[in-house]
């Protein structure tokens, strides 16, 4: 069957083809739900732990290694990464990508951390995890050139 033929010799079947494409188009334009900022799943924190004057092997020995068993026993953690310096721990916490509703899980690791806190040493400040704030790129829009052919053609 040769499209361009049929749509030349039956006009009047592809007026209503694009009417109607353009009636269904304008419906779902009108009745699809937007959001000025639409929702998005916050599956990183970061928890922060301070202990002043505590050397970087203290930190990792007595505030890193047991806040991080605490939080990998929660069953929707995917990736848990630590840096120990001198008087900060930092661990980098994210979920796995099946979790839809990540309130619950932060609270979950919300619970883990404070039953972890009487482990923690005297003198450390609470662990702070902050599950709030990410960045998501909306859009991500590149161009790009070979070199190689930028230089041949000048």
């Amino acid at each position: 069957m040769n499209i361009p033929k049929y749509a030349l010799n039956h006009r009047a079947v592809i007026y209503c083809l694009t009417a109607i494409l353009v009636g269904m188009g304008a419906y779902v334009y009108q009745t699809a739900p937007r959001k000025e900022d639409p929702s998005f799943v916050v599956r990183d924190a970061g928890l922060v732990t301070v202990w002043p004057g505590a050397t970087a092997e203290q930190i990792e020995q007595l505030l890193t290694d047991p806040l991080e068993k605490a939080i990998e026993s929660v069953s929707a953690i995917r990736r848990v990464q630590s840096s120990s310096y001198p008087g900060v721990s930092v661990i980098q916490i994210t979920l796995k990508d099946e979790v839809v509703d990540a309130k619950i899980w932060w609270d979950k690791v919300r619970h883990e951390i404070d039953l972890a806190k009487p482990l923690l040493p005297i003198g450390s400040l609470p662990p702070l995890l902050n599950d709030t704030s990410t960045q998501a790129t909306v859009m991500n829009l590149s161009l790009f050139q070979d070199p190689q052919s930028a230089e041949r053609r000048y």
